[in-house]
């Protein structure tokens, strides 16, 4: 093996780092939109690098992956959460060239959860072979006209009537309140659902 001068071995050192031989990248500290006073300690290549191989293993095991709160006894629980989340952020906001927006294109179906023994990471599915569709929902002020029309029926109702309400917007909390009532009151059958109320007067007969 030749022997290697102490001038070369210099000369060597000197032009490896020499300004503009290993270019040098300059990442920011925190993700764009953040103010200063935000604390982001894991939003770093490191911790970047570390959720990308953790997602290409989810993605290609197709099964979920959770990391353990017990195996890092010296963070907490929102310091795990934490470095999961800030170091997916800047994966996407700083690695993600090869391909390019690969992980931004996986934003949506990534699913990153708090459980009680550690952060859950999986994918969902995104269902988009049934089309969008909208309702028309009633508008709030005309809540009470609905239900005072609703109290009419249910006093003064005959067996065979019939109340029918679309275009709602109820809220579980009042579906549940509705059911309740009906359910106190002889010979009325209901059917109610977010958007339409309908109920029948039946005969004590049946």
């Amino acid at each position: 093996m030749a022997e290697v001068s102490k001038e070369n071995l210099n000369n060597a050192v000197s032009s490896l780092f020499k300004t503009g031989t290993v270019p040098s990248v300059v990442y920011r500290d925190r993700p764009a939109g953040q103010s200063k006073s935000t604390i982001q300690p894991y939003y770093k290549e490191r911790f970047a690098l570390e959720m990308k191989s953790i997602i290409e293993t989810v993605e290609q095991m197709g099964q979920d992956a959770i990391i353990l709160y017990a195996d890092y006894p010296d963070l907490s629980k929102l310091s795990v959460y934490l470095r999961v989340n800030q170091g997916f952020r800047f994966l996407v906001d700083n690695l993600d060239f090869d391909p390019p927006n690969r992980f931004r294109a996986l934003k949506d179906k990534l699913k990153i959860t708090r459980e009680k023994a550690g952060i859950r990471i999986s994918f969902t599915r995104l269902t988009t072979d049934k089309p969008l569709t909208a309702k028309k929902v009633i508008a709030k002020e005309d809540n009470l006209a609905w239900q005072d029309k609703l109290e009419e029926f249910l006093g003064n109702s005959k067996p065979g009537d019939t109340f029918e309400q679309n275009d709602l917007s109820l809220t579980q909390e009042q579906i549940d309140t509705l059911e309740i009532s009906m359910s106190q009151l002889e010979n009325f059958l209901c059917k109610i659902s977010p958007t339409n109320i309908k109920i029948l007067h039946v005969s004590s007969d049946i």
